[in-house]
């Protein structure tokens, strides 16, 4: 990630003075391998993946859902 807006910020709770590069640290850990496996897949090698839980919780208690197009 090299740029995030400032509702990112607000969802994700990650502080402003921490590199964006530490991203994955704001997911509380039980949603980091999942969520690592489908980035992976995503992101990394551009596969479309069509699975049911794109949900993935932050430590400071929000949500996001993963929506890729």
């Amino acid at each position: 990630m090299v740029y995030a807006n400032p509702a990112w910020y607000t969802i994700s709770g990650h502080p402003p003075e921490m590199p964006l590069s530490h991203w994955k640290e704001d997911f509380i850990d039980e949603d980091v391998e999942r969520m690592n496996r489908l980035w992976q897949l995503v992101v990394v090698e551009g596969q479309h993946v069509d699975v049911p839980d794109r949900q993935f919780r932050f430590k400071c208690g929000n949500w996001v859902q993963l929506e890729v197009s």
